[in-house]
C-alpha cells in the first residue's frame, strides 16, 4: 500500500505511455509511422492533461481540507491550489475545517423536539447559544475524535444544563443574562484539553435568545400584571404620603403666621402701653384711650401704627399732642356712654 501511494503518479503515467503506444501501432496499420506516432503523443498528452485537471483541488481562505489515503490521514491541504490523485478513491477529502474564528449553535432551533429544551430550576425553554471557536489544528481535531463539532455540542449542552438548574428561566430571559465560558465551566479543564487533544480553541459563548414555551409565556404576562399592580398601588401610596406632606406644610405654616401675629399684637401692645406711660395719663383714662385706639385700628383704613412694632409704620410715634388731646376726649367719650348703660341699667 505504500508503494502503491507512492508510486501511484509514476504507474498512471507508465499506463498512458503503454495505452498511447498501442493505440499509435494500432493507428500505424492504415497512416504512415510518423502520423501514428503524433497521434500517440497527443493521447498522452490528453491523458495527462485530464489526469492533472481533475487533480487539483482549489482550497479557499480561511479552510483547511483533510486529505485521507483509503480512509487514512494523509495531509492537510492549506488554501491554494493542491494537486491530489483523482481517480478511484484512492485519496479523497471528506471534510474542511474553518480556521479562522467562526461560530457553531450548541443546541437546536426551537420547535417541536422538546429534546432540545433546557431545564431551568421551574420550568423550561429552548436556548439560542452559539459557541465561537478556532481549529487551529486540523491534524488533531480530524484524527483524536470521529466529530469534533458534535463532541463540542454535547460538552456545551452538558455543561449549560447543570448551570441552568439553578437559574430562573423569567428572570434568565428578562435580564438577557449573558454566560462567559468562565461561568460555564468553572472548575473544569476541558477547554484545555479540546484546545490541547483536539486542536480546537474555544474563544468565546453568546447566549442569543431564550424562547419560552406558551405555558412560560402565560406565567410571565401574569408575574408582569402583578408588577404593574404593585407598581400602581406604590405610586399611589407615595401620592398620599405627597399630599399628606403638603398639607401638614400648609398647617405648619398657618400657625406660624397666628403666632408671628399674637407676638407683633403683643409687641404693639407693650409699646402702646408704655407710650401711655409716658403720656401721664390716668389708668382710667388709658383704660378708654387703648380701647379706642383699638377700634381705630379696627377700620382697614385707619392706620395709626399706634400698636405696631415700629417697623411696619411709624405714624404712632410721631402722634402731636393735640391728636393725642382729641383721641383722650374721644375716649372720656365712650367711658362716659359706658357709665350711663351701667346707671340705667341699674
Amino acid at each position: 500500500m505504500k508503494n502503491l501511494k507512492r508510486n501511484i503518479w509514476k504507474i498512471t503515467i507508465s499506463a498512458f505511455i503503454v495505452i498511447a503506444t498501442i493505440f499509435a501501432l494500432i493507428v500505424s496499420m492504415w497512416v504512415s509511422i510518423l502520423t501514428s506516432c503524433l497521434i500517440g503523443a497527443l493521447l498522452f498528452l490528453i491523458l495527462l492533461g485530464t489526469l492533472i485537471v481533475q487533480g487539483i483541488v482549489a482550497v479557499p481562505e480561511r479552510y483547511n481540507y483533510i486529505l485521507t489515503y483509503f480512509g487514512e490521514y494523509e495531509a492537510t491541504l492549506e488554501p491554494g491550489l493542491n494537486l491530489i490523485y483523482p481517480w478511484f478513491n484512492i485519496f479523497n477529502i471528506p471534510i474542511a475545517y474553518n480556521i479562522s474564528e467562526h461560530s457553531i449553535s450548541i443546541f437546536e432551533k426551537a420547535g417541536d423536539d422538546t429534546d432540545e429544551m433546557v431545564e431551568f430550576k421551574e420550568s423550561a425553554a429552548w436556548i439560542m447559544l452559539s459557541a465561537r471557536l478556532k481549529v487551529i489544528d486540523p491534524k488533531k481535531a480530524f484524527i483524536n475524535v470521529e466529530d469534533v463539532y458534535k463532541e463540542i455540542k454535547d460538552i456545551f449542552k452538558e455543561h449549560f444544563r447543570n448551570y441552568a438548574e439553578d437559574e430562573d428561566v423569567l428572570d434568565f430571559k428578562d435580564k438577557n443574562k449573558d454566560v462567559n465560558l468562565e461561568i460555564l465551566f468553572e472548575g473544569s479543564d476541558i477547554l484545555a484539553y479540546i484546545k490541547d487533544n483536539w486542536g480546537v480553541e474555544i474563544i468565546s459563548t453568546r447566549l442569543e435568545d431564550v424562547i419560552l414555551s406558551e405555558a412560560d409565556i402565560k406565567a410571565r404576562q401574569e408575574v408582569y400584571a402583578e408588577r404593574n399592580k404593585l407598581e400602581v398601588v406604590d405610586l399611589q401610596n407615595k401620592q398620599i404620603v405627597a399630599k399628606a406632606k403638603a398639607e401638614a406644610k400648609k398647617i405648619r405654616e398657618i400657625a406660624n403666621a397666628k403666632k408671628s401675629a399674637q407676638m407683633a399684637e403683643g409687641l404693639g401692645l407693650k409699646k402702646a402701653l408704655q407710650r401711655i406711660i409716658e403720656s401721664n395719663l390716668r389708668p382710667e383714662q388709658a383704660s378708654y384711650f387703648l380701647e379706642s385706639m383699638k377700634k381705630w385700628e379696627a377700620v382697614p383704613q385707619v392706620q395709626t401704627g399706634f400698636f405696631s412694632d415700629g417697623n411696619q409704620s411709624s405714624a404712632g410715634a410721631g402722634m402731636s399732642k393735640q391728636t393725642i388731646a382729641e383721641i383722650i376726649a374721644i375716649s372720656n367719650e365712650i367711658g362716659k356712654e359706658k357709665e350711663e348703660r351701667k346707671e340705667g341699667n341699674v
